[in-house]
Parts: structure tokens; C-alpha cells; sequence
């Protein structure tokens, strides 16, 4: 690398090293913003491979990535980066040996539903992923996607940039090909989805016919070492007694404490995001978990308890 040190005057720096193939043409360098950092990074190209590099400090450099040419033949490996999918973040166009390859930012992982699933309506089924730095983010949103024209249900926005977790009432089905969306807010935007399919077996509250009331779950609120939870509401209170009571699950979806409506003690309850949900009930398959009851309206409201 060529530092300029006056007019028209250059100093060369030493950056790396590695090998070369006969084909000179492809080599060559270029720097990106590809994490949107506000600070460009080196891209270099050695035809085997390509380095992608990150300043640390005045004319230093650590190599952040590698990416090998698996093609056959003598490699070419011409890059470029631009924002091909304008998401906010370059993509890195890598050509040669007839072919063309596009390496993206990853920003979020979906770990779980990850496809072949068979899920049953009104159950908790804890939605899992991971986020990655670089690139930064300021929060995860999830959707459900149950067709190819990407018509997305929201499942939950605005989730904390450290969640990883959340407990998620299957809608009503039945939905023969359906896949979870985990999508990650930062300086862009970028999303993963479910490997496979899932699928939601019939049943739900679209097909409760058996005249039980549906209660309408609102937002509850933490003021001290109480948790206020509303009256749960159809047009007039629900039937009180002989059903099941609401509950607080961690993130991991496990029942941290049953909820009444109006105030509910939770000094004993450790500070951290937790979840309200209405009538859940204990999950046979998963004793300690959460599955709400059918005939219920799903909802599921984020509490966060600080001290």
C-alpha cells in the first residue's frame, strides 16, 4: 500500500503476503465500507483468494476474512463491492473462471424453527437466533412468511439487540408451507430465514366453534416490585375461575411465575426481559414450559424488570 506523504510523493507500506498464480490480470485491491462502520476496509484479491482487511491502527492491518476460488483451472478472482440488494450494506462481487460470486454481510442467524416442523396452534415454541458484530444492531424484528411474494405477519418488533430468544404462540392453521423471518436493524438491514418450511396443523381460535368466550391479553405494567396486569377483557370481564391463569416466562420460555390480574409481587423475580403470557398451560412434552390455551387469543407482551 502507497501512503501519500506530500505532493506527489508516495511511501510504500508492507501489508501482507500470499501466493500467486501465473494469471496476473485479476490481482488487484480495493476498499469498501462493507459493514457500514463508517471506516473502509482493504479488499484484496490473489486470484486463489481474496483477504479482506481492517485497520487497527496507523498503517496496521488485521485480516478479517478469507475467502478461497474452488473453481478449476488456473483462478481469476475479479472483485468489486457494491450494495446489490440495497440493504445498507456492500456486497463483495467476486468473477472469474466463468463464474460470479456474491458474498453478503451476515447479521443474524435464525437457529430455531429451522424448517421440517410441524407445529400445533396455541402452543409456545421459543423462536431462536443469534446476531452477529460487524455489523452493529440496534434491534431484531420476526415475521412469519407463508407464501413466495414475501406478504410477512408480524410476530414481534423492536427486540433488544442482545435478545436471542422469544416465545411465540403458533397462530391458528392449518398453513401447509410457512417460514420464520429473523431480520436485524442496524447502520442496514438484514435478515435470515427458516433452511425448510415449516407447517401449522388445523385448529386454532379461526376454527373454535365451541362458544368459549376469547379473552383480549393487554400490556402489563412494572412499577416497583409490582407488576400491574390488566383485567383480561370481552366485551366485559372474562369467566373468572377454572381456567387457566396467565404466567411470566423467561427467555428460554420457562414459567417463571403465575400472573393474577392487578398487582403481582416480583421482588423474588431477578432483573432481566421476560414475557406475559395469557392462559398457558403446562406443556407435557416440556414440563416447566409454557403452552397457551386453545380458545385463547395468542399474545404474547415483553416485560423488562430492572431494580
Amino acid at each position: 500500500m502507497y501512503e501519500a506523504t506530500g505532493n506527489n510523493t508516495y511511501e510504500g507500506v508492507f501489508v501482507d503476503s500470499g501466493g500467486l498464480t501465473a494469471t496476473a490480470q485479476a490481482r488487484h485491491s480495493l476498499c469498501s465500507d462493507i459493514d457500514a462502520d463508517g471506516q473502509e476496509e482493504l479488499l484484496v484479491s490473489f486470484n486463489d483468494f481474496i483477504r479482506v482487511y481492517e485497520a487497527t491502527g496507523n498503517n496496521q492491518f488485521e485480516c478479517v476474512y478469507q475467502w478461497w476460488n474452488r473453481a478449476s483451472g488456473h483462478h481469476e478472482s475479479h472483485i468489486q463491492s457494491h450494495d446489490m440488494n440495497r440493504n445498507g450494506y456492500n456486497d463483495i462481487v467476486i468473477s472469474g473462471n466463468s463464474h460470479t460470486w456474491i458474498l453478503e454481510m451476515e447479521a443474524v442467524k435464525l437457529l430455531y424453527p429451522n424448517g421440517g416442523e410441524n407445529l400445533i396452534p396455541g402452543t409456545t415454541h421459543l423462536i431462536r437466533w443469534e446476531t452477529y458484530d460487524p455489523p452493529r444492531c440496534d434491534s431484531v424484528s420476526l415475521f412469519l412468511r407463508r407464501d413466495t411474494t414475501w406478504q410477512l405477519d408480524t410476530i414481534a418488533t423492536g427486540l433488544a439487540p442482545n435478545d436471542t430468544g422469544f416465545p411465540w404462540v403458533v397462530p391458528p392453521g392449518p398453513v401447509d408451507s410457512c417460514w420464520v423471518v429473523a431480520m436485524a436493524y442496524g447502520p442496514g438491514w438484514q435478515y435470515d430465514e427458516s433452511d425448510a418450511s415449516l407447517s401449522i396443523e388445523p385448529g386454532g381460535i379461526a376454527e373454535a366453534g365451541s362458544g368459549k368466550s376469547r379473552c383480549r391479553f393487554q400490556t402489563p405494567t412494572v412499577v416497583g416490585n409490582l407488576l400491574w396486569l390488566p383485567g383480561l377483557k370481552q366485551n366485559g370481564d372474562c369467566p373468572s375461575g377454572g381456567g387457566p391463569v396467565p404466567a411470566l416466562l423467561d427467555v428460554a420460555g420457562r414459567v417463571v411465575m403465575s400472573l393474577q390480574p392487578g398487582p403481582n409481587d416480583i421482588r423474588h423475580v431477578a432483573p432481566g426481559v421476560y414475557f406475559a403470557t395469557p392462559s398457558p398451560q403446562s406443556s407435557g412434552a416440556t414440563p416447566g414450559y409454557a403452552k397457551p390455551a386453545r380458545g385463547e387469543e395468542a399474545g404474547v407482551r415483553k416485560v423488562v424488570i430492572q431494580r
